[in-house]
């Protein structure tokens, strides 16, 4: 199955199929006004993104009628999506994936408070996370071993790839083939200039996507990626999806997902006096207690701290539309049914 479609994908799909004359595509392209939809026979068509009440997003499937309006075609909910908070709410960039690329420089790679972000914007997503960590052939072996073993001890278990695109094998993108083993969509996200449109280029086999140059005196990227598309990887049944580069990684996620990405400070928080402990004034506060003694690291709980006040804040700012996107798939998915006589 083509497009990143796989078995799990399938009947998640068919459960939302309104006919047997609809066909499944795939929006594998979105720019302002218009989006590339993708079939399962290797066409595409482009039409006007005339949905302003439910936008679609790269990567999700749509049930098409044969030559019909974009009113008429059904939109599937979402299984997985990366998600991002800013100044005007949270956003959707990518659904439907099932990795998420997390992309760091080798610099990038020992700021720890980086990389517990993007651990958490990773199980978020619904998507299995990993992180991969670009440019390794730049600094010496020991640096990048160095890098490797920073982010594995903030990240929760997840897997660390160390990359270059100077060769596919000793570069480490071999190793990220695994990935590709079964049909499956991955989503590349980092900041810009980290490298994941060379990325995209050495796996596809073809420069897909225009590369740009780093600044010297501060080695930050230009934009050169200006929109979220898919891309098929030739010789598999995957795909990818590349992103612009990001500037900031506004967080809110869902309860829980923070606590996981700090495990120590979870699991340790059970000891505490109270249920609802702040791990700050209280008294017989457990965490409080582990920080004195060096048993947690004090920056790992003002990390801990400082993340979750900003996805409190983010989600409550958010919370009303997220009723109505939550009113919408309700509605949505009676629809489909009611068409199909359930």
């Amino acid at each position: 199955m083509p497009l990143g479609l796989n078995a799990t994908q399938l009947a998640h799909c068919e459960e939302f199929r309104p006919s047997a004359e609809h066909v499944l595509a795939r929006v594998s392209r979105v720019d302002a006004t218009q989006l590339v939809l993708s079939y399962l026979d290797g066409s595409t068509v482009v039409v006007d993104s005339d949905w302003r009440s439910f936008p679609p997003v790269t990567g999700d499937w749509m049930w098409c009628p044969p030559a019909e309006s974009m009113a008429a075609r059904a939109h599937v909910p979402r299984l997985s999506e990366i998600t991002r908070a800013g100044r005007k709410g949270v956003r959707t960039l990518v659904a439907n994936i099932d990795y998420v690329w997390l992309c760091v420089t080798i610099d990038e790679a020992v700021r720890s408070r980086l990389v517990e972000r993007l651990a958490a914007i990773g199980w978020d997503s619904g998507a299995t996370p990993v992180f991969v960590i670009t440019k390794t052939d730049l600094l010496s072996a020991e640096s990048a071993t160095l890098a490797r073993r920073s982010v594995r001890d903030v990240s929760a278990g997840i897997d660390v790839f160390c990359t270059t695109t100077v060769t596919m094998g000793s570069g480490g993108i071999g190793e990220l083939a695994t990935l590709f083993a079964e049909p499956s969509t991955s989503a590349l996200i980092g900041h810009s200039g980290v490298g994941k449109s060379a990325l995209i280029n050495a796996i596809t086999g073809e420069d897909q996507q225009r590369l740009g140059r780093v600044r010297e005196r501060d080695a930050k990227g230009r934009h050169t990626t200006t929109s979220r598309q898919l891309f098929e990887i030739p010789g598999t049944q995957s795909t990818l999806i590349d992103t612009p580069g990001l500037r900031e990684f506004g967080l809110a996620v869902a309860d829980g997902v923070i606590d996981d990405v700090f495990n120590e400070i979870d699991t340790l928080s059970n000891a505490c006096r109270f249920n609802d402990c702040n791990h700050a004034d209280e008294p017989g506060c457990a965490i409080s207690a582990a920080v004195e003694t060096g048993t947690i690291d004090r920056r790992r709980l003002e990390s801990y701290q400082q993340l979750q006040r900003e996805s409190a804040f983010n989600n409550a700012k958010a919370l009303p539309a997220r009723r109505d996107k939550d009113k919408e798939y309700t509605r949505m998915a009676r629809e489909y049914r009611r068409t199909r006589g359930r």
